[in-house]
């Protein structure tokens, strides 16, 4: 179309990749969109920082073994995970791996204070939250032993990924 302005979210595309071909209703779910899409162009870049691209194959790669660790820390398809956490790459390959996992992400306020944050743990019970290294002592008091408190890094002894990508459309993915 002509003369129409492209959607705001068209400006995280790489360059050269138009709107119109990204259909991610044609996988049904987000890991499954993100695993073809990994295959068919694993040199092509997905996200950047000030580092520079992140390619399809590093973030498949990475976000598999961070799914690993956290599927060997216990965690599993439903489990609830607290994200408070600052942009980063870390952040990111952690979202997708929770998502790939099947994984119910639970964004937090960074700003949040341990009443706040003690609220919304015992709302929605996670098995993990993964939080700023400076914030990791306050949700570690606020949990107790009722979950895992991690960095964006997910600092967890490596383990292999159970099956990624087998979310359905109905399952759960955000609880706000």
């Amino acid at each position: 179309m002509t003369g129409v302005a492209p959607p705001e979210w068209a400006r995280h595309l790489p360059a050269g990749l138009e709107p119109e071909a990204v259909d991610l209703l044609a996988r049904r779910t987000l890991p499954a969109a993100w695993a073809a899409n990994w295959r068919s162009a694993p040199d092509a870049p997905v996200v950047c920082d000030e580092r520079g691209w992140l390619t399809n194959a590093e973030l498949d790669r990475r976000s598999r073994a961070i799914a690993g660790r956290l599927a060997g820390a216990g965690l599993g398809a439903g489990d609830r995970v607290v994200m408070s956490a600052a942009t980063s790459i870390e952040l990111v390959v952690a979202h997708v791996a929770a998502l790939r996992l099947g994984l119910v992400v639970v964004p937090v306020n960074g700003a949040y204070r341990a009443r706040e944050i003690g609220h919304i743990v015992d709302d929605c019970s996670p098995a993990a939250c993964i939080v700023d290294h400076a914030r990791t002592e306050l949700f570690a008091a606020a949990v107790g032993d009722k979950c895992i408190v991690t960095t964006p890094a997910v600092d967890l002894p490596d383990a292999e990924a159970p099956g990624l990508d087998v979310s359905e459309p109905a399952d759960v993915a955000l609880l706000c």
